[in-house]
């Protein structure tokens, strides 16, 4: 099992991995670059019981969407990522455990950095 930092490093190389790719590959549309302006998503906890966590954040400017996921800690599992417009997110059905829950805002040609909220169920 990874510790939490192990993790962040992996998921941090595997997007450069794939940014990198993406940039010697013969993609022929436009790029999508990791910058600071397009703008991360300021999500917090709006509710919380023993199976589901719900967040809610501001809309940012620019953005088209927002992807979401969550890890389990104990063992690593992760969710699918859910991309959408909308500015909420409820991830239901969760057994109780600690879950690093990611978001990031999508703009027209660039992402986010990702921020994880760490959450107790």
């Amino acid at each position: 099992m990874r510790n939490s930092k192990s993790l962040q490093y992996l998921l941090k190389m595997m997007v450069l991995t794939a940014f990198i790719t993406l940039e010697s590959s013969t993609f022929s549309g436009t790029p999508i670059r990791v910058t600071e302006s397009c703008s991360r998503p300021t999500p917090s906890v709006t509710a919380k019981n023993s199976s589901s966590v719900s967040f809610a954040w501001s809309a940012v400017s620019g953005a088209n969407s927002y992807t979401v996921w969550y890890v389990r800690k104990s063992d690593g599992y992760q969710s699918g990522e859910s991309t959408s417009t909308s500015t909420n997110i409820t991830f239901s059905g969760l057994p109780s455990g600690v879950y690093d829950c990611y978001f990031k805002t999508n703009c027209e040609s660039e992402i986010s950095e990702y921020i994880i909220i760490e959450v107790v169920i």
